[in-house]
């Protein structure tokens, strides 16, 4: 009780963005809750409906453009880079894989990978913007640490926002250089290299 009364006044002090990617997949409510399902009781709570986004079985990237982007992180063979194509239309190349990272916003059934269990898959509130995000820095090395986290477990690790152009990169650069141990411009290079539709926002590029 009160490890759930000291959660709740920091969450509501300093946000979603601030809590740690580890604690949260540690964090579990009644009955039997775990981050999404806190995630979306709050979004109740708040008044929206079902339907509006966290509470959607599907969000649909269909308009989105090319959304099949997918390579093999430059610097460690067992974090592959996606687009979410990748996830929500199983791709035969993932079967393997046992831990995601999402960078963009999923509905509850956009997870079908079949080897991923719930507590591996962790939803990153990183958005695409300059000013859409209260920690950027924050958020960008816990993307990064979350990878490193998986891979530490021994997972295959996907790393996946929309269309692999921005968010996907940088925090694949920004994992090589803080536990890979390059520097930032290889980093950069090489995982833009990799995938070839890479155009990471000025902003995130600065976080790296």
């Amino acid at each position: 009780t009160v490890a759930c009364i000291a959660g709740g006044v920091l969450g509501a002090t300093w946000g979603l963005s601030a809590v740690p990617l580890s604690w949260r997949r540690m964090v579990h409510g009644w009955p039997g809750l775990n981050d999404r399902g806190l995630v979306e009781l709050t979004a109740g709570i708040l008044g929206r409906d079902e339907g509006e986004w966290p509470l959607m079985n599907h969000f649909d990237y269909t308009g989105y453009g090319d959304i099949s982007s997918w390579a093999v992180h430059p610097h460690d063979s067992g974090v592959v880079l996606a687009a979410v194509g990748a996830v929500t239309t199983p791709d035969p190349r993932a079967v393997d894989v046992t831990a995601v990272v999402s960078l963009c916003r999923m509905g509850r059934d956009d997870m079908p990978l079949p080897n991923v269990d719930a507590k591996n898959w962790i939803q990153v509130p990183l958005v695409d913007s300059p000013n859409g995000n209260a920690h950027t820095q924050f958020l960008v090395d816990q993307a990064a640490d979350a990878i490193a986290e998986f891979r530490a477990e021994g997972h295959r690790v996907l790393v996946h926002c929309v269309q692999a152009m921005s968010r996907t990169p940088s925090i694949a650069a920004r994992y090589s250089v803080r536990h890979r141990g390059i520097d930032s411009d290889t980093a950069l290079r090489d995982v833009c290299g990799a995938l070839p539709l890479s155009s990471p926002k000025p902003f995130l590029v600065e976080c790296i």
